[in-house]
């Protein structure tokens, strides 16, 4: 739209510049006009006194009897000096002596050459209204869309600017996820309360802005909000994105929210990046059930060797949740290598245990 704007502008632009350069050419070609037509008048001619015939101001000799023409004292031709004396022509006549025309205003040059086209007042004071009813039209328009724009961003900066302060009063500073808190939480993380989820999610009550790299740190930011819906919609938000993300999650996996820590191993083992692998093993010597065996499925759904290996060292687990969880995760990874693992666990001692292993055992053998 601004290309085609430009052009009308600039269109516009030359046009009256045409119309500036049409009026004085013609204005100039209309006096060189009235100087010819004072130079070449019938008052300015000259009548020869010999023969009456009328020539040119500043002939030297008459066109039509071929005799001089009378000089006045100034050396030019005048009416005023009186005629010589007749005398005969002479048997052998000079030959005549060009008459030299009178120096004028020359039309054939350019740009008098033609006289340039002009509009008439009524039809230029009607296209140079529309040509300004458009400019202003187009203006208002666009001051309007840069201030809403400008707007929206300035809203964007002060909710990020307001996240950021809100996480580095509430969240403990971070190094990599392979590493300690450097300034441990008031409490212990385990025992932090859960915040309870509305049971009706609303829509992405957030706006993103800057590059994908911003876009991630702020979707990172919003997951420790304490409106579940917000934290949801952001980790939806991330796991749409993909792998992209899962560097930046991978270093939020010991985080002391257990909600916070919910989303993000889980949104791990939805985008199933094996960045992330070393860090969710990391995750299976806590003691909270709960992270042992979100880490473990999403330890299933990476699937690669390091992430089987990882999950079978966890089948002699004293908890039968933690237990019943790997066995789930390595029939997910398909691995049939897992199976000789698996087999011990057919006779658990728990109920689940044993169905979950016989049931995983059945479906790698078919994948063998």
């Amino acid at each position: 739209m601004n290309t085609i704007f430009y052009i009308f502008v600039v269109t516009g632009v030359l046009f009256y510049l045409y119309l500036l350069f049409a009026y004085l050419v013609d204005k100039k070609r209309d006096v060189l006009i009235l100087d010819l037509e004072k130079n070449f008048s019938r008052s300015n001619f000259k009548k020869c006194p010999h023969c009456g015939v009328l020539n040119l101001p500043y002939a030297k000799m008459c066109e039509f009897c071929k005799r001089k023409m009378p000089v006045d004292e100034a050396g030019e031709p005048g009416e005023e000096t009186p005629p010589p004396p007749l005398e005969p022509p002479p048997e052998e006549s000079p030959p005549p002596e060009t008459s030299t025309p009178p120096k004028g205003p020359d039309l054939k040059k350019f740009p008098y050459s033609v006289a340039w086209p002009l509009l008439n007042p009524a039809a230029l004071i009607s296209v140079t209204g529309i040509y300004l009813a458009v400019i202003l039209i187009y203006g208002f328009f666009a001051g309007v869309y840069a201030l809403g724009k400008k707007g929206v961003e300035q809203i964007d900066e002060i909710s990020i600017q307001a996240a950021k302060q809100r996480a580095s009063r509430q969240t403990p500073a971070y190094e990599t996820y392979g590493q300690k808190l450097l300034q441990p939480p008031t409490r212990t993380p385990d025992r932090l309360p859960v915040r309870t989820p509305t049971p009706m999610p609303s829509p992405t009550p957030f706006s993103l802005a800057g590059t994908r790299e911003e876009q991630i740190t702020q979707l990172v930011l919003h997951l420790e909000n304490e409106d579940w819906n917000v934290s949801r919609q952001a980790r939806k938000k991330l796991v749409e994105i993909g792998k992209p993300a899962a560097k930046e999650l991978a270093k939020e996996v010991d985080h002391p929210d257990p909600m916070v820590r919910t989303h993000v191993i889980s949104a791990l083992g939805e985008i199933g990046d094996p960045v992330a692998a070393d860090a969710l093993i990391g995750l299976l010597e806590r003691d909270d059930p709960v992270t042992v065996i979100l880490a473990a499925t999403a330890l299933g759904r990476i699937g690669t060797k390091t992430c089987v290996r990882a999950l079978e060292g966890i089948l002699d687990h004293p908890d039968w949740r933690i237990r019943r969880a790997a066995v789930l995760s390595l029939a997910e990874s398909g691995d049939s290598v897992s199976v000789k693992a698996l087999l011990p666990l057919v006779e658990d001692d728990h109920e689940k245990v044993r169905e979950a292993a016989s049931k995983a055992v059945e479906k790698l053998k078919e994948k063998e």
